[in-house]
């Protein structure tokens, strides 16, 4: 680090004999450092001696004190939402407590409120505990690391026995952020962005990461000695098997024509996977990492997967746990995961009164397979059923007493309390395939939530008919009838209806959904064509807008206008739209666009709908408009959709100019954009004339 801090003195120096005030800006920042107290963002649980959202009431007679659920009217619907739906937290008893702390995981999220891992844990401790046991569930939804430690600061009030911590998936949400927010340190990371690039950039934001992880989790076994009471700490394991991270994150700015280079190794790469020459797909992707430093999930992704069909499990494993780590440099929207650098602080705790539950290990063991998947796994982090059960087996094992006889990890599951009622796990399901389809899955993960999801009960089938009523409509779903139906459903209302409440088209996840109810022998109420073509279609005289569209290709695709942003940026070679118009019409297609900075002057473009091409464009530096002639469809589109598509030529980037701009961006505290795009459009409509 100190050759980095002589460096940002030189550039300081330099920018002094210069002139100007960006080199008395930077020098000034040099004597400015970072705010501990900040280091891990978050807000605080609670004021005053409230926990979370229960404040202290004195029973009558000044027997103990009870805590209460704020009212209504004192919190926002969101809020009350993270936490469980507990309405008193009683004085302690004679039962053995335990308080258990940590996030949407442990929340048991798509389960919650129904079967959760407190409700889990109480029960397995209420059969071997003899005093008996409850489990006080304090996790919340969206649990950042300060808020954790806040939070764990107030509970001595409830009396803990013992503490459980269940986190970890959301501290990382954006490491590079806080390190911009630290004065000295981003000027730093900005000289190592211009020194050593991307690479050199991640491994600096990782070290800087994970020393405030191990302050931050050094005060634990101080915490277990304020407290009284032993402390045990999950560490949290990721869906290896099934995620994957979309491919609209592609590598970074790279010098010279390294980007051109990748993208050439990354789309051979993927050709020889899907060819299933494996060891072809294998080399190119190592060539993949070769070139972005390993800073991007590609090739880390595709060499695991290869190495999984070549029939090298445990090597496939470690490949995979690279691609979950590669972008911790990154600010864009990834699913929360806990990387290695955050595991291993975790298992370092491990002390006299601080016990570590490593559930790579657990699940690992008890899988007999070494790469999580969907067996253990709803989503990215999100546990099964099965993943609850076998992780509060686990924790009650760890909880009794050194001296107890505990019961063994297949004689606990065996209890016919722990089951979860069927109606309970079709309706996860059902959620899970909602979430997955929203992260930019793929089909055959949608196909199984799905598919399990009817099985389980016809209530799910019930359910899932409402929602494809309802979803896919500019209607706002609770506005739908179908909205009723699911609404008397307390799981989904909470997940379908308020937290998933966009106005989508869903073309994925609602044909897949139509398919797996066809499937299972549940005729469909509605027709996706008809509904496409009345509530999305366009009609003589009219313009459809589709970037205005509520359409959703996924809740990870960085390519969509934000707040900073009013345009779509494509950041891979291809862009497809759905476009829900007729068959028998001709349309006109008018786009407005340009080619993105630092590209080439020679970036074109070929349009194709439904496979056929309309032709190729060249682009232009400045924003420029074209109309494009589609022609009636020789024949009716599947399910009311015309496929448009965007083929991009993979041309030149100036990558070395872009890292510098983005050095500057940084030392003035912003982050700007780390990947190379192809084009950017602005306008996109359909007219029907």
């Amino acid at each position: 680090m100190a050759d980095h801090l002589k460096s940002v003195a030189l550039r300081a120096a330099s920018l002094l004999a210069e002139g100007g005030d960006r080199g008395l800006a930077l020098a000034a920042q040099l004597g400015l450092f970072r705010e501990e107290a900040d280091a891990m963002g978050g807000v605080e649980s609670g004021s005053g001696d409230r926990i979370g959202i229960w404040e202290p009431v004195t029973q009558d007679g000044g027997n103990g004190v009870s805590y209460v659920r704020l009212p209504t009217s004192s919190t926002s619907g969101g809020e009350r939402q993270r936490w469980a739906d507990v309405a008193i937290i009683p004085p302690k008893s004679k039962k053995r407590r335990v308080v258990l702390l940590g996030e949407s995981v442990a929340r048991g999220f798509f389960f919650d409120p129904h079967y959760t891992p407190a409700k889990v844990l109480e029960t397995i401790l209420q059969r071997h505990t003899p005093e008996g046991a409850e489990v006080i569930d304090l996790a919340a939804n969206d649990l950042v690391a300060a808020e954790l430690l806040t939070l764990a600061s107030r509970i001595g009030d409830l009396e803990p026995d013992a503490v459980v911590i269940f986190a970890g998936n959301n501290w990382a949400a954006s490491a590079l952020s806080l390190t911009a927010e630290n004065t000295v340190g981003r000027q730093v990371a900005a000289a190592v962005l211009r020194e050593e690039g991307i690479a050199g950039l991640r491994a600096f934001v990782e070290k800087d990461f994970a020393d405030v992880i191990e302050r931050n989790m050094g005060m634990l076994p101080l915490l277990a000695e304020m407290l009284d009471a032993p402390i045990t700490v999950l560490v949290p394991e990721f869906n290896l098997g099934d995620w994957s991270n979309h491919s609209s994150s592609a590598a970074p700015w790279l010098t010279g024509d390294r980007n051109q280079q990748w993208w050439s190794r990354h789309n051979a790469a993927i050709a020889a996977f899907h060819a299933k020459n494996f060891d072809a797909a294998a080399s190119a992707a190592r060539d993949l990492t070769d070139l972005d430093g390993g800073t991007t999930h590609n090739g880390w992704e595709i060499l695991g997967h290869a190495l999984e069909e070549m029939g090298r499990p445990e090597e496939a494993r470690s490949f995979l746990e690279k691609a979950r780590d590669a972008r911790l440099w990154d600010t864009f929207n990834l699913s929360p995961r806990c990387y290695a650098s955050i595991q291993e602080k975790l298992r370092q705790v491990q002390g006299d009164r601080v016990t570590v539950v490593d559930l790579p290990q657990v699940f690992r063991q008890w899988t007999h397979c070494e790469i999580p998947d969907r067996r253990i796994f709803m989503d990215y982090c999100h546990l099964s059923a099965e993943g609850i059960r076998v992780a509060m087996a686990k924790t009650a094992q760890a909880l009794l007493p050194s001296d107890a006889a505990a019961p063994s990890l297949e004689a606990i599951l065996a209890d016919p309390e722990l089951r979860v009622d069927p109606d309970v796990e079709g309706m996860a399901h059902l959620a899970a395939a909602v979430h997955n389809a929203h992260w930019g899955q793929e089909r055959e993960l949608l196909e199984y939530h799905l598919t399990r999801a009817a099985a389980l009960s016809q209530g799910t089938c019930d359910a899932m008919s409402a929602y494809l009523a309802m979803q896919g409509r500019r209607a706002p779903p609770f506005m739908t009838e179908a909205a009723a139906v699911l609404g008397k459903r307390e799981l989904l209302s909470h997940f379908l209806l308020r937290y998933n409440s966009a106005r989508l088209l869903d073309e994925l996840l609602l044909d897949t959904m139509a398919e797996s109810l066809a499937a299972a022998g549940t005729k469909l109420a509605v027709s996706l064509d008809e509904i496409r073509a009345a509530e999305w279609g366009v009609l003589p005289g009219q313009e459809l807008d589709l970037l205005a569209m509520d359409r959703q290709p996924s809740r990870a695709e960085r390519a969509w206008p934000s707040e900073e942003r009013g345009f779509y940026r494509a950041y891979t070679p291809s862009s497809r739209f759905a476009i829900p118009i007729g068959h028998t019409h001709d349309a006109l297609l008018t786009i407005t666009w340009r080619r993105p900075p630092f590209s080439a002057d020679d970036t074109t473009c070929t349009l194709q709908i439904d496979g056929n091409d309309l032709g190729e464009y060249r682009l232009q530096r400045t924003w420029s408009t074209v109309k494009v002639k589609i022609p009636r469809a020789h024949a009716k589109p599947k399910n009311g959709i015309r496929s448009l598509v965007f083929h991009f030529s993979v041309g030149r980037w100036n990558g070395d100019d872009a890292i510098a701009s983005l050095a500057t961006e940084l030392e003035a505290g912003r982050i700007g954009d780390f990947s190379p795009a192809f084009a950017d459009i602005r306008s996109l409509r359909a007219s029907i004339e």
